[in-house]
């Protein structure tokens, strides 16, 4: 999928800042492709938070 440079930039950050909350609560890392995108689309979606999709 094509997104432009600051989109992408942001979903990286945002991916950052997730994985750390999910370690710390779930003691191992969330991965990118398996976890993190589906749970953004689903949430877009479902018009729902992408920390609750990922139980955060």
């Amino acid at each position: 999928m094509y997104l432009p440079e600051d989109l992408h930039t942001e979903l990286d950050i945002r991916f950052d800042e997730l994985n750390a909350r999910y370690k710390r609560e779930h003691d191992q890392p969330l991965e990118k492709n398996r976890d993190y995108y589906p749970a953004v689309i689903k949430a877009s979606l479902e018009g729902k938070d992408v920390k609750d999709i990922l139980d955060i």
